[in-house]
């Protein structure tokens, strides 16, 4: 798991917005992701506190990565990532910063806050925090909690669906497929897409009605966009020597449990 927000297969990019004390590769990041211990983001303009944080948790395995500020919001930032430890009091917000990312990134974020409140420990679980910790905190209870979160994402990560391509079979998390041992990344959108069709491998769905599907509530995107997600899903299967997608003549898509091979 990783601490950074999701999209895209692989990212060439490295964040610059944020101070990191190191900067990310996401190609290395997803390359060497089988080998490594769960990433952990730490967000505190607190240096002091950042350091202390990452100590406390390098020493159980952790691969930390930190940044003092976020001058601007981009849920790519967080690919790779498995846990977030979000301040409250900064420049930007925390509790602005997670309400607006929290529908697009699934993995825990946990606050640290001296504020300790009710008020303030409500409206950070209600912007979609997991959890909560008062600063002073106890390293222990720190790294209990990090660990409790970490083992039931686990847990839900497990509860995986397979679908068929070419006669294989594929599991398809959130955000993600697996084939022999292999990972593609994908959109929240891509992700959606792929559901909608593989769960239905007999229809024909319209644009329009993958439109709808992708975006329930009203939006200014296009509606073209729709060939654009297919474009991209098809480019990341490609990688796996597979075809998912047919294109039916006079629009329209369906899914191929025998795909061909590209």
């Amino acid at each position: 798991m990783t601490l950074l927000y999701l999209n895209g297969i692989i990212f060439d990019r490295i964040i610059d917005h944020a101070t990191l004390d190191k900067k990310i590769n996401y190609r290395k990041v997803l390359k060497q992701k089988g080998n490594v211990m769960y990433r952990i983001l730490i967000i505190d303009d607190d240096k002091t506190i950042t350091r202390l944080l990452k100590n406390a948790l390098s020493t159980e395995g952790y691969e930390i990565y930190t940044a003092n500020s976020i001058e601007e919001i981009n849920t790519c930032d967080f690919l790779g990532i498995d846990l977030v430890l979000l301040d409250v009091i900064m420049p930007n917000n925390g509790i602005e910063i997670c309400r607006m990312i929290r529908n697009d990134i699934k993995i825990p974020i946990l606050f640290i806050s001296a504020q300790t409140d009710e008020e303030n420990i409500i409206k950070c679980i209600t912007a979609g925090g997991d959890d909560f910790i008062s600063k002073p905190f106890s390293i222990r209870e720190l790294r209990a909690r990090v660990k409790m979160h970490i083992r039931r994402d686990e847990r839900y990560l497990k509860k995986k669906k397979c679908i068929l391509v070419n006669g294989q079979s594929l599991e398809l998390l959130e955000y993600k497929v697996i084939m022999n041992d292999r990972s593609l990344f994908l959109t929240k959108k891509e992700y959606h897409i792929i559901k909608l069709l593989s769960d239905n491998p007999d229809r024909v769905f319209s644009p329009e009605e993958i439109y709808e599907y992708v975006y329930p509530t009203s939006t200014e995107t296009q509606i073209r966009s729709v060939a654009e997600y297919i474009y991209q899903i098809r480019k990341k299967f490609k990688a796996f020597g597979l075809d998912p997608i047919f294109t039916v003549w006079g629009g329209g898509y369906s899914w191929k449990k025998c795909s061909s091979r590209v």
